[in-house]
């Protein structure tokens, strides 16, 4: 008889079973920690329980015995820690609903969203959002806090829809049966209800048949309204095909991310647009393809389609690529942004049909959509309502932060394959989302320092900018003109009121106060010729607001578009002023470099980022405070010390960033402007004037990236002639016409070392390369396996290689680059063979199962069981023999 060998947890739990149990877990991880940080390991520990639980597997290695009452115990702990810090901001009603409802909802977050992967897990919750008419986009504020599905992101999320009052209906749709919840995700959904001018263009272009042009200013949602089309017709029509041209694959790989996030769309948002978006089901089915004109005007036959869009309809009029617009089609639609000045093409009138609405700038800023208003962006500390609290945790997260980095070197690597310390919390924060997504048990000060990270996000979440600037900007203003100044809630705005009220006439508004005070205040207000009118963000819940000259924002939660949008509401021109919105970025004077270094960065770049793309001129307020100016100038500093040692830049919410791969994405006409700007300029560029530049440099459309020039002028120390040379050094100065951007993520993902040339690659890629192709197009087995000879000679310099092999859809080539793939064990080519596992063909999954057996990583056990799950016997008996290698070799 077979006896199966324990591993060595097995071994320890028989051996000493008192040591996973509830008692003696809450004394070794729990005892003499702050309830944020104990939750989040708690926390942990228990979605580990659940997923094991979910699965029918041992994923993750528990550290309580599972068959007992300890996870019972553990649930009680996490709710009772969760309650407690509930009860700091819901009233005695809202704790009543938290009470009853809490517990299910937290439970079905977890098991609706389980089947998902991370990126579709949010995007699952904004579609829900948006049936619930929320707005969908504050997920991405709790995901940018919180893990999903942990017990603080369920918390923050259930807050937030009862004070909405809509958390029962949420309920409702989080405990719709898997089933359901599977159909939902594939299901196109506008996440946004269109602006009257978004609906009016849908109309017009339906009532010619769904056949014309839309011309719409930049910024004015010409993109969503293509998308509000395919989703209409889709509603009638249950089965759609849909093809959207241009001549820029980096418009292209936008279109496509955008389909994927306003119309909630079951995809990876990461891939580029070669990878069109497919539905298929019994009752409907719907496919969106994205093409450049390039590759369409060849053979424009071979791409029918029910609804063609062409964006940038001009690029289109040329002799050879109007050809395109012979695909056949029912509907046709074409998109332009360039409304003044542009000149009609007589191809495009009539293959596409003539101009069915227009709208243009000036009537985009009469009707508040583009704001017309001066935005001064000034720089402050963060004023925090726990400062003790703030600062312990502060010093508490660099003194962890140091001990995972000297004591855990190992496990990093293992994870990342890159480095064996963390150099920014970003990249701890990576770490952490791949390890549970990859099934990595972890040690538990990570976890503990997830804990105090998140509670330290969440107090500067909380928080506001120190307010003395705002409030004497406020005295002053507020003597001659009408101010509306936003704060981050109730209780600030109360006392920004107290301290102004006697210098200037002042007036407040938040949902606290009776709706007839309200009411008293805003036509008090709208009376008055001065003074400042001062309201919690949730100005906008649908309080009508009057005419303003001022704006002032301390509120530091970022909403992008909707805030700029929303001033413009607020805002209006008075005959010869332009008003002026005044914005508020803010650090904490407690800092962690590894964490506030780029978070400040990442605050100034999204507002400044609007800017352009709105068309708003932005003046950048230099800091009197020389404290702040020390802490900017360090921060960097650090960034510049990040780079070389990396030779990229981590950021959370803009990828990687690489100079080369930056200067590549912009047009080679707009680096000659830049250029040409930088020669007449000093030599050393603050702020204010690379913003001028870009600005000027004319490219302010939707394909610009300013977040990622701005990372430029850090990295060259505001060196005019390192600027220079990084605009000078692309081989693509000179652009020919068919010349296609970068797209964003293409930009992250290309290569980085300034000054060689890409083209020039070793004698080895060479060699390796060209076997490659002797794989690919072998003519028979023999001469396929004598090139695999030959290529398995070069060990792991063959895994580029490989991964363009382990991917190709001949069925015989896949297999013979999994055989060498187990040869050479290379850790990158890894996920790719996993996803081998799942191939339709049953020789390609028998090859992956036994390239599998050959590695070292924990996770093969865990898939390998998962793909012995098939009926087929032979690819059971596959799997069922790498197993037993897998642990024989253990």
């Amino acid at each position: 008889m077979k006896i199966n060998r324990l591993y060595n947890h097995e071994l320890d739990y028989i051996n000493n079973p008192e040591k996973y149990t509830y008692e003696f877990f809450k004394n070794k991880y729990l005892k003499d920690i702050s309830t944020n940080a104990a939750l989040g390991i708690a926390d942990e520990e228990l979605l580990n329980y659940y997923e094991n639980k979910i699965n029918g597997d041992g994923r993750f290695i528990l550290k309580m015995e599972p068959n007992s009452d300890n996870y019972i115990l553990l649930e009680k702990y996490v709710l009772d820690s969760a309650r407690k810090i509930a009860g700091d901001y819901l009233d005695e009603n809202e704790l009543k609903e938290y009470d009853k409802y809490f517990e299910i909802f937290r439970k079905n977050i977890i098991i609706s969203l389980y089947p998902f992967p991370e990126y579709q897990k949010k995007q699952m919750l904004k579609k829900i959002s948006a049936i619930c008419n929320l707005n969908p986009y504050i997920t991405d504020e709790i995901f940018s806090m919180f893990f999903s599905c942990s017990t603080m992101f369920s918390l923050e999320l259930f807050s937030f829809l009862l004070k909405d009052g809509k958390m029962h209906e949420f309920l409702k749709y989080i405990s719709l049966p898997e089933t359901e919840i599977d159909l939902l995700s594939k299901k196109p959904l506008l996440m946004m209800p269109p602006w009257n001018h978004q609906k009016n263009a849908l109309n017009a272009w339906l009532k010619t048949g769904g056949r014309g042009v839309l011309e719409m200013a930049t910024a004015t949602g010409k993109t969503y309204v293509g998308l509000c089309a395919i989703h209409r017709l889709f509603t009638v029509n249950k089965k759609l095909n849909v093809l959207i041209i241009t001549n820029s694959r980096a418009l292209l790989n936008q279109w496509r991310r955008e389909a994927i996030d306003k119309l909630g769309l079951y995809a990876d948002p990461k891939q580029d647009f070669t990878n069109p978006l497919k539905y298929v089901n019994k009752n409907y089915s719907l496919s969106i393809e994205f093409k450049t004109i390039q590759s369409v005007y060849k053979n424009p036959k071979k791409y029918p389609a029910d609804l063609l869009i062409v964006d940038e309809v001009h690029h289109i009029a040329g002799k050879e690529f109007q050809k395109a617009l012979l695909i056949p089609c029912k509907w046709k639609m074409g998109l332009s942004a360039t409304v003044e000045g542009y000149e009609r093409h007589d191809v495009i009138d009539r293959y596409l049909g003539n101009t069915v609405f227009r709208y243009s700038l000036k009537k985009a800023k009469d009707d508040g959509i583009i704001p017309d208003f001066r935005l001064v962006v000034h720089k402050s500390f963060l004023d925090t309502d726990e400062n003790n609290e703030f600062s312990k945790i502060t010093r508490d997260i660099k003194k962890l932060l140091t001990i995972i980095n000297s004591e855990y070197k190992d496990t990093i690597f293992t994870i990342t394959g890159n480095y064996n310390s963390f150099k920014n919390l970003g990249e701890f924060i990576s770490l952490m989302r791949k390890a549970r997504y990859k099934g990595y048990s972890l040690p538990d000060d990570f976890y503990r320092l997830m804990g105090l990270l998140f509670k330290r996000r969440m107090i500067i979440h909380k928080s506001h900018p120190k307010m003395q600037s705002a409030i004497s900007l406020a005295k002053i203003e507020g003597k001659s003109k009408k101010c509306v100044l936003f704060t981050m809630d109730i209780a600030t705005c109360e006392k920004i009121y107290s301290d102004i009220k006697d210098f200037v006439p002042a007036f407040r508004v938040h949902s606290n106060l009776k709706e007839s005070k309200r009411n008293h205040a805003l036509d008090e207000f709208r009376k008055s010729r001065t003074g400042v009118l001062v309201a919690p963000k949730v100005l906008d819940e649908g309080i009508d607001v009057p005419d303003a000259e001022i704006g002032i924002n301390v509120a530091s939660a970022k909403t992008k578009l909707q805030l700029i949008q929303r001033m413009g509401r607020i805002l209006r021109n008075k005959p010869g002023k332009k008003p002026v919105f005044h914005h508020y970025v803010a650090i904490p004077s407690d800092c962690i470099e590894e964490e506030d270094s780029f978070t400040l960065q990442n605050d100034l770049s999204w507002i400044l980022d609007l800017s352009l793309k709105s068309g708003i001129i932005a003046e950048l307020k230099e800091t009197k405070l020389s404290d702040l100016a020390n802490l900017e100038k360090h921060f960097e500093d650090y960034t510049l010390d990040y780079y070389r040692e990396r030779k990229e830049i981590f950021t959370e919410e803009y990828g990687t960033i690489k100079i080369k791969n930056i200067i590549q994405s912009i047009d080679g006409n707009t680096r000659k402007i830049i250029v040409n700007a930088l020669q007449k300029s000093k030599n050393k560029i603050n702020e204010q004037e690379w913003y001028d530049i870009i600005n000027s440099s004319g490219s302010c459309s939707k394909e610009i990236n300013y977040p990622a020039l701005r990372w430029i002028w850090i990295l060259s120390e505001k060196d005019r002639t390192k600027l220079i040379n990084y605009f000078n050094h692309s081989k693509n100065q000179n652009e020919e016409p068919g010349y296609e951007s970068l797209s964003h993520g293409e930009i992250i993902q290309g290569i980085e070392n300034i000054g060689i040339n890409e083209s020039k690659k070793s004698d080895s890629n060479k060699k390796t390369e060209s076997i490659g192709k002797k794989i690919k197009y072998a003519k028979s087995k023999r001469e396929r396996e004598s090139a695999a000879s030959e290529l398995l000679k070069f060990g792991s310099e063959s895994k580029n290689v490989l991964s363009h092999l382990l991917t190709d859809k001949n069925s015989e080539t896949k297999i013979c680059a999994l055989k060498l793939a187990g040869e050479i064990c290379d850790p990158s080519l890894f996920d790719l063979i996993i996803n081998c596992l799942s191939e339709k063909d049953h020789d390609v999954k028998i090859a992956a199962a036994d390239s599998l057996s050959e590695y070292k990583d924990k996770r093969a056990n865990y898939h390998l069981m998962k793909a012995g799950r098939v009926k087929d016997p032979e690819v059971k008996k596959a799997v069922k023999k790498a197993l037993t290698k897998i642990n024989k070799n253990k």
